[in-house]
Parts: C-alpha cells; sequence; structure tokens
C-alpha cells in the first residue's frame, strides 16, 4: 500500500507541475470565445487530459501489481543488504572526513 501511494502521489505532483500552468491560459481562453457551450467543451477537453496519465498509471498498476510484489519479496534481503553496506560506508566516510 505504502509503495502505490508514494507512485500515485508522485504522479499527481508530476501532472500538477506540468498542468498547473496550462490552467489559467485554458480559463482564458474559455473566457474569451464568451460562450458556455464552448468554455464547457474547452474546460472538459482539459479535464480530460489531466486525467488521462492518472488513469493509465493506476491501470497499469493494478495489472502489475502481482508481479512486481513477488519479484520485491525476493529481493527484499538483496535490497536490505544493501543498504546496510551503504550506509555502514557512509558513516565511516563521514567519521573520517570531519
Amino acid at each position: 500500500g505504502l509503495i502505490l501511494g508514494i507512485f500515485t502521489g508522485g504522479l499527481s505532483l508530476i501532472c500538477n507541475v506540468c498542468c498547473n500552468p496550462i490552467l489559467p491560459i485554458v480559463l482564458g481562453t474559455s473566457f474569451l470565445k464568451a460562450s458556455v457551450i464552448w468554455g464547457i467543451l474547452i474546460l472538459v477537453a482539459y479535464a480530460i487530459g489531466y486525467s488521462l496519465p492518472f488513469t493509465v498509471a493506476i491501470a497499469g498498476m493494478q495489472m502489475g501489481v502481482g508481479k512486481l510484489s513477488n519479484k520485491m519479496k525476493n529481493a527484499s534481503k538483496i535490497i536490505t543488504y544493501i543498504a546496510g553496506v551503504i550506509m555502514i560506508l557512509s558513516g565511516f566516510y563521514l567519521i573520517y572526513t570531519f
């Protein structure tokens, strides 16, 4: 659950960074058209384009979660060992350089 939350939150942040500067332009365009129908169509197109990366990512995660979790179970001991060695080496580096 934590990995899924981190990935989805990161995806949300990436989409916000890319799409937020465009929102004022979309709102201005819908305002300048001076038509309610054109404004609705422009904003619906923006909303669909904004939600597509989320939909694709979540669908892809749902299809691959089982395979990924089995591989991560096998690799977790190796990852834990490597991370421990890196932390120990980093500690020695900090002790000897300061």
